[in-house]
């Protein structure tokens, strides 16, 4: 909201991919931020032939994500410019070719899938900014925090945005800068945004706000002999001190340091120090390493079983077992894969704006969750794979509605050991 006090158009935009040819192309099946970047470039390029030597300005915060439904990566962001872009390219959509908010629509600077607009109020803020506290509050992250339970060991999206200068500084900037030419400094780090409600500052942010109020302070003091109006509970609210966790030792806080003594000079830096924060990176890097190799150690046997189950889980067998049937029995795996499918479209009908390919992948997602090796498989007998299927057998048969995507997720929460 902070960036929307500058940029007098803001959307939030939603980037998804269409099939080509029947299929997810590249970009619906790995992270493939060039696209977007690419989007970016469009986007400039048409805006300065469009609105010349005006001062075209593009800012924006995005992340990507795969759904949970069907693994499809597609973008959640919020765009800020200095004109409306969506005037730019051309628009179509299902019943008009206008431009509308929360409406599908073909955008050609995109051009890989549909576009929906959405108005970047509060509410669509906050609609993109649950897609990008998913990729950054990590269980590493969260450790400690009330939230730690409720995240995932490794970020499940990836976060992009403009950076020099980062998203909010210039209005922060321009905010501190009015308060000082009124002698007054905020009253903590923790500033009122016009219809956005109290943004905390932290982060690389935040010590270039502290530094910058530390030099305020020391020219107002300089000048008029007294400190800024509000210094003192501005101190005050950062002046709790915390406890270092390998000593245990209280120390102040950093934005504490910042804003009494500045930054820190480099020739002030030992090389003792340098030394002891190399060894303390070093030590903390190796601890996050092995607690990741445990992990993965943990997760290993459920991901080889769910690897042989999307191999051999199938009514119609792998393509290298398939090879060696004979004719008809190839012909009886076709006919029992029609029938099923039959069977089960009767009870699953085909959503409005499912395509053809996704319908039957959904169907062959809960064939798997029933766990049956395909009669075609030339190793359905072997101890090897009956193994891998027994290790799933346990959870999904307790809860039969479980997904087979969440059927995996709920046994690699079990305890190690526990059948």
């Amino acid at each position: 909201m902070a960036e929307k006090q500058d940029m007098p158009h803001a959307y939030a935009i939603t980037l998804t991919y269409a099939d080509v040819d029947g299929s997810a192309p590249l970009g619906a099946r790995v992270y493939r931020y060039k696209d977007v970047s690419d989007m970016w470039k469009r986007i400039r390029s048409a805006a300065n032939r469009k609105w010349q030597k005006q001062g075209f300005a593009l800012r924006y915060v995005i992340v990507g994500e795969k759904g949970t439904k069907f693994g499809r990566v597609h973008y959640h962001g919020v765009v800020f410019a200095t004109h409306p872009i969506h005037e730019l390219g051309k628009l179509s959509g299902k019943n008009s070719n206008e431009f509308a908010y929360k409406r599908r629509l073909d955008w050609s600077l995109w051009g890989h899938g549909f576009v929906e607009f959405q108005q970047a109020d509060r509410k669509g803020m906050a609609y993109v900014l649950k897609y990008i506290l998913k990729s950054r509050m990590t269980a590493q992250r969260s450790r400690g925090f009330g939230r730690e339970g409720k995240t995932e060991w490794l970020a499940s999206s990836y976060l992009w945005c403009s950076k020099v200068p980062a998203i909010g500084a210039t209005w922060l900037f321009d905010k501190l800068n009015d308060l000082y030419s009124k002698g007054m400094c905020p009253p903590s780090l923790r500033i009122r945004v016009p219809g956005g409600g109290d943004w905390y500052v932290h982060g690389t942010l935040q010590k270039e706000m502290c530094l910058f109020l530390h030099q305020a302070n020391q020219e107002y003091r300089a000048q008029r002999g007294r400190d800024l109006a509000g210094w003192s509970t501005l101190i005050k609210s950062v002046s709790e001190e915390v406890e270092k966790t390998d000593t245990g030792e209280l120390v102040k806080r950093k934005p504490w340091e910042w804003l009494t003594n500045g930054e820190e000079e480099e020739d002030e830096i030992t090389e003792e120090l340098r030394a002891e924060r190399r060894e303390r990176g070093e030590l903390e890097f190796q601890k996050l390493k092995a607690e990741y190799a445990h992990r993965r150690r943990i997760a290993a046997p459920i991901t080889n079983a769910r690897a042989t189950l999307r191999n051999c889980g199938h009514i119609i067998p792998c393509e290298k077992c398939l090879n060696g049937l004979r004719e008809h029995d190839k012909q009886d795996l076709e006919q029992e894969y029609l029938l099923r499918f039959h069977d089960w479209q009767r009870l699953h009908p085909q959503g409005s704006r499912e395509s053809a390919s996704d319908y039957e992948r959904r169907f062959n997602d809960w064939w798997l969750t029933r766990l049956r090796p395909s009669r075609g498989c030339a190793i359905r007998d072997t101890e090897i794979l009956q193994e891998q299927f027994w290790r799933l057998i346990p959870v999904t048969k307790a809860q039969p509605g479980l997904t087979f995507k969440e059927a995996v997720g709920k046994t690699l929460q079990r305890p190690t050991g526990q059948p």
